[in-house]
């Protein structure tokens, strides 16, 4: 599923007020970080890698019981 830039700003703004979820944890990777620095700059290239960086650490945070489109609804 691809999601537009909008939605992974929401879903990460919502995953930083889980209690259980470290997302500074996500934000501290040098390679995630490097994605979130070219999505800010417009760069719609970057998404589908943002979203699926986001997802494996939503995986092994949750044990993957927590999906992006968890977050949206």
């Amino acid at each position: 599923m691809s999601f537009s830039r909008e939605d992974l700003e929401k879903a990460m703004e919502v995953l930083y007020d889980y209690e259980y979820i470290d997302l500074d944890k996500f934000y501290n990777c040098k390679e995630n970080y490097k994605l979130l620095e070219q999505m800010e700059k417009g760069d719609e290239d970057v998404l589908e890698y943002v979203e699926e960086a986001l997802q494996h650490f939503l995986d092994f945070e949750t044990n993957y019981n927590l999906t992006i489109g968890d977050m949206l609804i």
